[in-house]
């Protein structure tokens, strides 16, 4: 059994082992965020943590990792990061006044949608493009927030549901709903 410090799990992502595949074994990376800011990435063969990822504050309501697995995205309240698995350094952190409740990487990995919450606010689904001169793109429509999002394989579509069950289907490159 793979152990931590106690803490109440929220959220568990797993990916194949980015190391382990360059050198033909199968392996296994498991992400799992906690109350109180805890965010570990297991490293399964070994039953030993890869990263002790810290400078979150509160809980982390999403993860998602890029397609080659080396970079992890933690969404929650307040913050939302992308991770350098590797090194367990954090490469991006954007702080801000939601509550982020979902996140996934487009698949060429060049896209994170995430789902956010924000009070006095419309809530959001936004498309955050996290390379040199890229930006945010904020798409509106829904009623309520996105508890989970998706980005299809062409990388044209991404759908996003809310917890009174609306789902929304966004063109991307236009942005409509």
């Amino acid at each position: 059994a793979v152990r931590h410090r106690p803490a109440r799990i929220l959220r568990m992502k797993f990916a194949r082992d980015y190391l382990r595949d360059a050198t033909g074994s199968s392996g296994w990376l498991l992400a799992a965020a906690g109350v109180a800011g805890s965010l570990v990435v297991w490293d399964l063969e070994d039953q030993q943590p890869r990263a002790v990822l810290g400078g979150i504050e509160f809980d982390t309501n999403g993860l998602a990792f890029n397609p080659d697995h080396t970079v992890l995205a933690s969404a929650g309240r307040t913050h939302l990061k992308l991770w350098d698995v590797a090194r367990g350094e954090c490469l991006l952190d954007l702080d801000s006044a939601g509550q982020h409740a979902g996140a996934a990487f487009s698949p060429d990995g060049k896209r994170l949608a995430v789902s956010t919450i924000r009070v006095f606010h419309p809530e959001y689904v936004g498309l955050h493009e996290p390379e040199d001169g890229r930006g945010f793109l904020t798409l509106r429509g829904l009623q309520q927030f996105g508890n989970c999002v998706q980005v299809s394989q062409s990388g044209r579509l991404m759908v996003g549901q809310t917890h009174d069950f609306q789902v929304g289907v966004w063109d991307l490159p236009t942005g409509r709903l």
